[in-house]
């Protein structure tokens, strides 16, 4: 469907970012770890105002939030990594020029109109119903969309 194959093509779009996000996932993750000052309620601006039970009512909701963020972004670099693994498994089906253009057209994200002018000198259409065919022949049995 042309649903399934836009939501291919945002994922190989995206392809090439993976890493950079999956890093920075993992970087708020040791980050939001060694955050002392809200595991441990160390905030002076905040006082309770009614004894003990405040205070760790406070610091409990603090550590849930973080812990349920911590699950949050872990997930969500499973989701990012799984993504990566579908795509590399995909591109092994398509032949050395497929998976060049594919490559150059999501990867590299180079324009159709460069594409068309500058490396298979044909039409900006044709670089758009290719790489549509592509997807939808080859790609779109292997890729399953995971959010």
């Amino acid at each position: 469907t042309k649903e399934k194959i836009k939501a291919i093509e945002g994922l190989l779009f995206s392809y090439s970012d993976i890493d950079v996000r999956v890093e920075s996932m993992r970087t708020e993750i040791d980050i939001r770890q060694n955050d002392y000052d809200t595991l441990y309620g160390n905030n002076d601006n905040q006082r309770a105002s009614t004894p003990t039970n405040q205070t760790i009512s406070l610091v409990e909701s603090k550590v849930t939030n973080k812990e349920a963020r911590i699950e949050s972004l872990k997930r969500k670099i499973d989701i990012e990594l799984l993504n990566k693994r579908l795509i590399d498994n995909a591109m092994k089906v398509l032949n050395e020029e497929d998976r060049k253009f594919i490559e150059d057209r999501y990867f590299k994200k180079i324009s159709p109109s460069a594409l068309a002018d500058h490396k298979y000198y044909c039409s900006h259409s044709y670089i758009f119903i290719r790489s549509k065919n592509i997807i939808k022949n080859q790609l779109a049995e292997y890729i399953r969309i995971i959010q």
